[in-house]
């Protein structure tokens, strides 16, 4: 099987993210597509949970799409949190690198 996939624009996520699928949605992979990747963690890979898209980046997506959940400010940082905590992944990201380039 083939998955859809666009380029990181926000007409294109609209546009795919509003298609009927034959699946369900798991989560949309963000990635440079000109880089050789190893194992481990990388700033250039990102994923994200359908229902975090319209908060994280701006871009709606249809009700189906938001599996129960409300666009509340904070609630995608709160659920990579725990998620992180639940599964022991610790950020080769520090919080004082995040603050100074916000």
């Amino acid at each position: 099987m083939c998955l859809p996939y666009c380029r990181c624009e926000y007409n294109s996520m609209k546009e795919m993210l509003h298609q009927d699928f034959d699946f369900e949605i798991d989560g949309v992979l963000f990635y440079h597509a000109s880089v050789h990747y190893l194992k481990g963690q990388s700033p250039l890979v990102g994923w994200l949970k359908p229902w975090m898209i319209p908060e994280i980046l701006s871009v709606p997506i249809p009700a189906k799409l938001m599996n129960g959940n409300e666009i509340v400010a904070g609630s995608s940082q709160k659920f990579i949190e725990t998620y992180n905590q639940e599964h022991k992944h610790v950020s080769m990201i520090s919080k004082a690198s995040e603050s100074v380039s916000s």
